[in-house]
């Protein structure tokens, strides 16, 4: 725990000090990945705010955080940004595209954690399969399991409720551009706690250290 607690000082210090790829893969060699998922990923620091601030974007992480939540009807500290836009470089446990710089294509991975939009779009789900749509069953299944949801577009969906609740996810874009200028795209995953949000992610640092213990070899 020392070693994220130590790198998370030197993070905070200056937004020029950014943690490196380098430092990222000495700590997952050396730290638990819980550790690493609570103190660093899901702190609120951001690499992409603090480099494009007055080119790409005209606002800062705060900003973007207090847009998300006044959308989707949480606070600012269950919203965060994940992947390539964290640290700059990618997080993906895909060995092509792991430590992979960010990219002039990349998105924005977004976390929102609120218990009460993901039991909503739970309850549509359901709406949905009993109204004869059992498609959803397969395509959202998987994601119910491990308590996030993701929806499609909503020219997807049949039923009123999903079809509504996908057009204003779909919405936060555009107020994020509004307020932020920032015209990237973003790919969502909304979870029902914290706890899920570091499931989700310690299995993928697993995944990224076993690879990086076989390269070793």
């Amino acid at each position: 725990m020392a070693g994220v607690a130590n790198l998370a000082a030197r993070f905070y210090l200056s937004e020029n000090i950014q943690l490196t790829d380098d430092e990222f893969k000495q700590l997952l060699k050396t730290q638990p990945p819980e550790d690493i998922c609570r103190e660093l990923m899901l702190d609120d620091t951001n690499w992409y705010f603090n480099s494009m601030l007055g080119s790409e974007v005209r606002a800062d992480y705060e900003t973007f955080r207090a847009t998300v939540a006044e959308q989707t009807g949480t606070d600012a500290e269950n919203i965060h940004l994940v992947g390539s836009s964290k640290y700059g470089f990618s997080l993906s446990p895909k060995v092509q595209k792991a430590f992979r710089s960010f990219q002039a294509s990349s998105d924005l991975d977004l976390v929102i954690v609120s218990k009460s939009l993901f039991r909503a779009i739970w309850d549509e789900l359901l709406f949905a399969y009993h109204s004869g749509y059992r498609w959803v069953a397969d395509r959202h299944g998987d994601e119910v399991f491990r308590r996030f949801a993701l929806l499609l577009p909503e020219q997807n969906y049949k039923t009123t409720l999903l079809r509504n609740r996908a057009k204003q996810l779909d919405g936060i874009a555009r107020m994020v551009f509004l307020k932020t200028g920032t015209s990237r795209t973003l790919k969502y995953r909304i979870y029902e706690n914290l706890d899920a949000v570091v499931a989700y992610h310690v299995a993928g640092l697993d995944r990224m250290r076993r690879n990086l213990e076989n390269d070793d070899k």
